[in-house]
């Protein structure tokens, strides 16, 4: 899917977005971001938005309103069969799961992580996330 328009390789809905975070034209809120990529027809970026407002809300506290945007993200970045970012979003996953000491969860994610980065031969971050798991118990 082509993200840009025209030779700027800008997704069309750039500047609506730059225009959503100047601070006299509204607050920055993270579900404008969905709703422009959304609008926009843009379901990859849409993903990458969810995946980073699920990281704001995880370093809130925010446990399940984290585990419901890095889940989202998930499933729109498997149907992009986007295999490193699935991985990220179910390492994402992880993080909030282990902070909210459910270990168990914790680590199914982080294997099921190191088998997407396997898939997107991001061997790398697949042996981490295979050590994280193995230290999980």
């Amino acid at each position: 899917m082509p993200y840009g328009n025209g030779a700027s390789g800008w997704p069309a809905c750039s500047l609506e977005i730059w225009r959503a975070r100047v601070p006299w034209r509204r607050p920055w809120n993270g579900n404008h971001a969905i709703e422009l990529f959304r609008a926009a027809g843009d379901r990859h970026r849409e993903a990458m938005a969810r995946n980073s407002l699920g990281v704001a809300l995880r370093g809130g506290g925010r446990v399940e309103e984290a585990i419901e945007a890095h889940g989202t993200a998930l499933e729109i970045y498997r149907e992009f069969e986007d295999w490193y970012r699935v991985g990220t979003a179910l390492q994402n996953l992880a993080l909030v799961q282990e902070e909210a000491h459910r270990p168990v969860e914790a680590r199914a994610h982080l294997l099921q992580a190191a088998d997407a980065y396997t898939r997107g031969n991001a061997l790398t971050e697949a042996a981490q996330a295979r050590a994280w798991a193995e230290m999980l118990g």
